[in-house]
């Protein structure tokens, strides 16, 4: 199964009705946390490259292979 598999998944989930709150948001963080695990490429704002999902600057893109900061998984290609 793949990341993004489980996430449609837990996206189906989350929508039907009969879900308690405490499911709703446990099954809601772990959508989250798949989606960073799915690799982004990267952006450069013409100084830096920069983390697609939260913006915050990557400093060794050859070594980094998740944001310091928000913990995404990047890809080293730049975005278009």
């Amino acid at each position: 199964m793949t990341y993004e598999q489980a996430i449609e998944i837990i996206t189906n989930a989350i929508q039907k009705d009969k879900m308690t709150v405490e499911r709703d948001m446990a099954l809601a963080i772990a959508q989250k946390t798949l989606e960073k695990q799915i690799p982004q490429k990267i952006e450069f704002d013409g100084n830096q490259f920069i983390c697609p999902n939260c913006g915050n600057g990557i400093n060794n893109i050859f070594s980094d292979k998740y944001c310091m900061e928000c913990g995404q998984r990047l890809k080293l290609e730049l975005r278009e």
